[in-house]
């Protein structure tokens, strides 16, 4: 469980003297679920239930004091307030901000970035340009070494201080962080050598600065610094050198890396251009990060452009990027890496937007038939199924055909392309290859005085691995308000057939219906009903699943 609050003290005062001591608000809902099926292996009951409330009480408009229950028939669960094993406090005075238990912090990439703290700290803005920032605390707690649970290392206490200061003018930005790590030796029983878990010691140093030169240019630039100690257990002083700071223990274990990135841009006649380069060191590491990403350096180049009185923008980044810095791996990875972005209206009916990209990101591969063939009353996205995408191209194409006060007429038409590949010894891996086309072409009728709207859509999905698989189907909805928008009812249907290798594999029908009332804010009621028939031809079975929902909810 965690516990925060920002507790602004002058706002505290000022409810004292208007004796705005206390206020409730929460709410409770309640709702059942019936699903029949004629499949003997859905796993689901027939009919559940859903009791849930909360009730959250404010002392002095800074202080919450929250309780929830949760109650179904498979179960159920409650909270209330209980000493919390994270607690977190922001009280604010004016330009003075403190952070006291558990919190974060971010200085630089390079010294300190998003690591939890457990101790206090403080940020105090003077005169809206001068921001300095501190904190002292337990960066992780100790774990004892347990050889019958291999899985969980032992752990050294490690305590963690550090001092950022930073000037932002109209023209100029200057920096500087600070910041120091070390492992407590006597925090954990003496372990055996043989598991290379030692007390650790870090030292990083980060500057910062930009500049405008006049109106057109501007240059900025970031360094960092970082002396680690692998072993701080060891004494020797032949290495004074690397220790400038004289703030942590040298020895033939440590190590001095360094990181810094630049870049310049300058802008004339709407043109914008930049050029950057960051070189992060083999090995760089900080103790003020849960994960850092060394030995790579990037090139890149990128342009920006408004044309038509700012009504089309343009974009496009490009570089290079590679890898073995200092030559002691066997192979050397490198890559050129760029986005195109277009956005731009044709007449005065037709908006145009382009996309691409070549980054590695991950990414979900997912197609739109996953939520419309959902029999979830609340479908959610599976947040662990991601790969590597190299090449992702999205096009998007909207026409106007009418707009009026009674109506408007439009037609969508989405085009995405993917491509993922994996690659061992510079040579692609052909098994391991996705290639995914998305397209959706949608028309839209919004009746604006009747409050109807109607949706049309027809969407396909190409999938080529091993073995290629082609999805398709259109998609009918309508959506009515009533009663002074208070009542809203929507109907949809969509079907949709599955074929891999030309041979069809299954098809689905989903037909959907939803009624929402909302009587003085305060009360809402909703009731949905999907029923889903699906044939899947190579099992040669049929099936159909009928699920009714009715949920009550009220709130104060």
């Amino acid at each position: 469980m965690s516990f925060a609050q920002t507790v602004d003290i002058e706002d505290t005062y000022s409810s004292i003297r208007k004796k705005e001591f206390a206020t409730i608000h929460g709410g409770a809902s309640a709702s059942l679920i019936y699903h029949e099926s004629n499949r003997p292996d859905t796993g689901r009951l027939p009919w559940v239930y859903n009791l849930n409330g909360n009730l959250n009480v404010t002392i002095l408009k800074n202080f919450s004091i929250p309780v929830s229950y949760n109650l179904t028939n498979q179960g159920g669960s409650y909270s209330y307030p209980t000493f919390p094993n994270r607690l977190s406090l922001h009280p604010t005075y004016k330009w003075i901000t403190g952070h006291i238990g558990d919190f974060t912090m971010s200085f630089s990439p390079y010294t300190f970035n998003g690591h939890q703290v457990r101790g206090a700290g403080v940020d105090v803005t003077i005169e809206k340009k001068v921001k300095v920032s501190g904190f002292y605390g337990i960066l992780n707690q100790a774990v004892q070494y347990d050889s019958t649970n291999r899985t969980l290392p032992a752990v050294y206490k490690r305590i963690g201080y550090g001092l950022n200061v930073l000037y932002s003018g109209a023209k100029t930005t200057a920096g500087v962080s600070y910041f120091i790590g070390k492992d407590l030796k006597s925090s954990i029983e003496k372990i055996d050598d043989s598991l290379r878990i030692y007390p650790k010691e870090n030292v990083a140093l980060g500057l910062k600065l930009g500049q405008r030169l006049n109106q057109n240019l501007m240059v900025e630039g970031e360094y960092g610094l970082s002396i680690t100690t692998e072993d701080s257990r060891i004494s020797d002083g032949k290495i004074k050198s690397l220790n400038v700071l004289n703030q942590v223990q040298v020895n033939q274990t440590s190590d001095q890396r360094s990181a810094y990135k630049v870049r310049g841009s300058y802008t004339f006649l709407k043109n914008t251009i930049g050029i950057g380069y960051e070189r992060v060191a083999p090995g760089y590491q900080t103790m003020g990060a849960y994960y850092f990403n060394n030995d790579f350096e990037n090139f890149t180049v990128d342009y920006a452009r408004t044309f038509f009185q700012g009504k089309t923008q343009f974009s496009a980044k490009g570089g290079l990027q590679r890898d073995n810095l200092d030559k002691s791996k066997s192979a050397t990875t490198q890559r050129y890496i760029g986005s195109l972005q277009l956005s731009s209206p044709i007449g005065k009916k037709i908006q145009l937007s382009v996309n691409y990209s070549n980054f590695q990101n991950y990414m979900r591969v997912r197609n739109q038939f996953d939520n419309i063939n959902s029999s979830l009353p609340n479908p959610n996205a599976d947040s662990l199924n991601y790969i590597q995408v190299n090449n992702n191209v999205n096009t998007s194409l909207t026409y106007l055909l009418q707009q009026s006060k009674e109506r408007v007429q439009n037609i969508l038409l989405n085009l995405n392309f993917q491509k993922s590949t994996s690659k061992q010894g510079g040579s692609e891996v052909a098994s391991a290859g996705i290639m995914m086309y998305n397209g959706m072409l949608g028309y839209n009728l919004n009746l604006i005085t009747q409050r109807l709207s109607i949706t049309a859509a027809l969407n396909t999905t190409l999938t080529q691995m091993q073995t290629n698989t082609f999805i398709y189907g259109p998609t009918l909805s309508f959506n009515k308000r009533l009663f002074k928008d208070q009542l809203n009812a929507g109907l949809s249907a969509s079907y949709n057939r599955s074929e891999a290798s030309e041979t069809l594999q299954a098809e689905i029908l989903n037909l959907r219906s939803n009624l929402s009332f909302t009587y003085k804010k305060r009360h809402t009621l909703n009731q949905s009903c999907l029923y889903q028939f699906r044939s899947q031809s190579l099992k040669h079975t049929t099936d159909g699943d009928f699920t009714g929902t009715i949920t009550y909810a009220f709130n104060f």
